[in-house]
């Protein structure tokens, strides 16, 4: 049985200006069942309005809750819209 890869999104190697942006341009990446884990030094519940402006495509799932590392799972439920960004596998850091 082979494991599946998980886009891994760390957002705290990320400048705040840009943190929000990083994690949306991830999620247009992922194919409908995919799922990325957010990783940040907060709570990053300031992202999750985002994701739910589409009622349904994603789903947002708290992994770990602080104190020092919070992780969250997105997981995309319906295909991408086709003016989202083309899928360049080679920009998503991975782990097995």
């Amino acid at each position: 049985m082979t494991a599946a890869r998980q886009t891994i999104v760390d957002l705290r190697e990320v400048a705040p200006h840009a943190r929000s942006a990083v994690a949306l341009y991830t999620s247009c990446l992922l194919r409908r069942g995919q799922a990325m884990q957010i990783v940040d030094d907060h709570d990053p519940v300031d992202l999750q309005p985002d994701f739910q402006a589409r009622p349904g495509a994603f789903g947002w799932r708290y992994l770990e809750r602080g104190p020092a590392i919070w992780r969250v799972s997105v997981t995309r439920h319906e295909s991408p819209a086709p003016n989202e960004p083309a899928r360049d596998r080679a920009t998503l850091q991975t782990t097995p």
